[in-house]
């Protein structure tokens, strides 16, 4: 392996894991379940938890090697645009929550965390996390891989990410020289960084350090927001060459 090809391979698992942690960083049902899981039973929840999310991502990602990859690379300068600007937008919408950030905005450590949905919401929500919570607890242990499962597979953004960020970044990953195996390297670095995430905040929980996530969420989000927002740059500029192959040249009579 030349050095041309380690810097590839490093580049596609930056990417990886820095789009992974864009998701997994984002305050959601499945870091609140994270956070509530950890309180009951300690650092583990963490790591099992991001198994179950694994669990769920697996599917997609062997349907994305088995053929559909090969199927979207026909798409594949549509999906750079699309991905590049979902990229800035992402970055946008986390540069401006970063900035009116403050630890009680999370509300990841009370029981009110939906105090500023409507009513009906709250009660829902409620509802919902004490069902799976009841019907999880004969589980025991695996109720961290199961809850990591049902956030995951039931999470309204779940389709919508992959098809707008995802697939890109896999993509990517196919289109490079080193091919599949650049898929593979893409999905080793989003699989590290969810489970890296969801370990860190388990382990400070655990160890009492729920302050550190505060403090250091800021500096975090910013460098996601950043290095999304120059991906996005990345993909719109690299469609310039594909342009300017289509563009019909005009001649001066």
């Amino acid at each position: 392996m030349n050095d041309q090809t380690v810097v590839e391979a490093l580049t596609l698992f930056g990417m990886g894991f820095i789009t992974g942690l864009s998701g997994a960083a984002i305050p959601g049902p499945l870091f609140a379940f994270v956070i509530s899981d950890t309180l009951k039973k300690g650092f583990l929840s963490g790591p099992l938890t991001a198994l179950g999310h694994v669990i769920v991502e697996l599917p997609v990602i062997v349907a994305f090697m088995l053929g559909i990859g090969a199927l979207l690379m026909g798409f594949q300068h549509f999906i750079y645009a699309v991905g590049g600007v979902v990229f800035i937008i992402m970055s946008l919408h986390i540069m401006r929550e970063t900035l009116h950030y403050s630890p009680s905005n999370l509300k990841l450590f009370s029981s009110d965390r939906y105090a500023d949905a409507k009513p009906s919401q709250q009660l829902s929500h409620r509802k919902i996390h004490q069902n799976i919570s009841q019907k999880m607890q004969k589980y025991g242990k695996l109720n961290s891989v199961i809850g990591g499962l049902i956030f995951t597979a039931f999470n309204p953004s779940f389709i919508p990410w992959w098809m707008t960020a995802g697939f890109p970044i896999l993509l990517m990953g196919l289109s490079s020289s080193l091919s599949h195996t650049g898929v593979i390297i893409v999905v080793m670095g989003h699989f590290t960084s969810d489970i890296s995430w969801y370990s860190l905040v388990s382990l400070l929980i655990a160890m009492g350090r729920k302050h550190l996530i505060g403090r250091w969420y800021r500096t975090l989000m910013f460098i996601v927001s950043s290095f999304l927002a120059a991906l996005g740059i990345f993909f719109l500029l690299s469609l310039i060459p594909f342009f300017s192959a289509h563009t019909p040249l005009t001649h001066n009579a």
